[in-house]
């Protein structure tokens, strides 16, 4: 499944359900006593502000299970506050793996493949004629290449 929906092209008075990123999120207590979901959502597009008014208590335990860079399906409706563009969150849930997303479809990703470009540098760093600098490029390279990959 792709994402259908993207931040940079949402319009006030929108009702959508789509994936994105929850990049913050927080229960919080308002003015009024009554709590609610505070949630910056993201996709490789944008950010927006999401709010799910009038949690309750019953509703914490799924909430919470929702931590940042997750995934998360949303339903709701594009609002404006203060000139901003905000999402109020009808209902919201953790992404699974049986929904089949892209994950560059929530992240600003190169255009080109991550192996690709591992293998590029990593055979610079082969290529260092000077054994301590390569012997050190080496060790940078292969103690982060999850994190250089992702």
């Amino acid at each position: 499944m792709s994402k259908l929906i993207f931040i940079e092209n949402l319009k006030v008075e929108q009702e959508l359900t789509d994936f994105f990123m929850a990049k913050e999120i927080a229960i919080k207590m308002g003015s009024n006593k009554k709590y609610y979901l505070d949630v910056t959502l993201a996709d490789n597009s944008g950010e927006i502000n999401g709010k799910k008014w009038d949690v309750p208590e019953d509703e914490f335990a799924s909430l919470e299970r929702i931590k940042a860079g997750d995934l998360v399906k949303i339903k709701g409706v594009v609002t404006e506050w203060n000139n901003t563009k905000q999402l109020k969150i009808l209902r919201i849930r953790k992404g699974q793996k049986e929904d089949g997303l892209a994950f560059t479809d929530f992240i600003k990703a190169a255009p080109e493949d991550p192996q690709d470009m591992y293998a590029y540098i990593l055979s610079k760093a082969q290529a260092i004629g000077d054994d301590g600098l390569r012997a050190m490029a080496l060790t940078f390279l292969t103690e982060n290449k999850e994190r250089l990959l992702y």
